[in-house]
């Protein structure tokens, strides 16, 4: 059975979605090896036809319309508890494409191995490309994405390293992959917030007894594109978010001796 769940979110992203899903029919790693769950919280611009057509097209691409907008987290976590356990029970590992952003073609070859290497690793991120509404590139291998020396990635040092990074830089964002067993282990997503799943699923993992660790490679494109994203509109909540789960974890570690 698949061990890969790759789960992309889409609202009303109908001239994106397509890029999107597409990206993932490109990976290299065998169909055998995953499938693709589109969740759709309830699209009104036509994005939901899009989604139909690859789902008819392709057996490994399962389409599911929400009757409402869940949310970031709590869609997640119905995906982990809900249709994860009814569908695919033995899956070892959820990644996440964003609805409007794209996989480069090996990026879940990539993955398998990098969790096949060491049961530890909870999760993983890795480098990544901005690109723009086009496509283009903007910013290559964007320096957000820091990595730890290799050397000491899994050890104590470390993963607090990674800690003080990911609370002054977010650096834990792209790719998100994460083992089941860890997920399900800490509880899932904290929907306490409604946006920042990036920071808000590597600070509950960087808590734990599981490890994140980095691929250095180019795996993920994140597009840019105006105002229904950081930039916009939704800025105000998402800073908001970023800088409470921040500061919450600051002091949790702290507390702690974790950093």
């Amino acid at each position: 059975m698949p061990k890969i769940i790759l789960v992309s979110l889409v609202y009303n992203r109908k001239n994106l979605v397509g890029l999107a899903v597409q990206s993932a029919i490109n990976q290299t790693l065998d169909k055998s090896k995953w499938v693709h769950v589109i969740i759709d919280n309830a699209s009104t611009d036509g994005a939901d036809r899009v989604c139909k057509v690859f789902d008819k097209k392709y057996s490994h691409i399962h389409y599911v319309k929400m009757a409402s907008n869940l949310g970031q987290m709590p869609a997640y976590n119905w995906v982990l508890n809900n249709w994860i356990p009814n569908n695919v029970p033995d899956a070892e590992i959820m990644v996440h494409l964003d609805s409007d952003d794209m996989l480069m073609s090996n990026a879940l070859v990539e993955i398998e191995n990098k969790f096949r290497s060491n049961s530890l690793i909870g999760q993983i991120y890795s480098d990544f490309n901005i690109i723009n509404i086009n496509g283009k590139i903007k910013h290559k291998r964007h320096p957000k994405a820091k990595q730890v020396d290799p050397r000491i990635e899994l050890t104590e040092d470390g993963q607090k390293i990674l800690r003080i990074w990911e609370i002054k830089f977010n650096v834990i964002g792209h790719i998100r992959a994460m083992r089941i067993e860890a997920l399900r282990s800490i509880g899932g997503f904290d929907e306490c917030y409604k946006y920042a799943t990036d920071v808000n699923m590597a600070c509950k993992m960087l808590t734990s007894s599981y490890m994140v660790a980095k691929i250095p490679k180019i795996l993920y494109l994140w597009r840019e594109h105006g105002k229904d994203q950081v930039q916009g509109e939704k800025s105000i909540e998402q800073t908001r978010c970023w800088n409470e789960i921040c500061s919450k974890y600051r002091e949790l570690w702290k507390e702690s001796s974790l950093i």
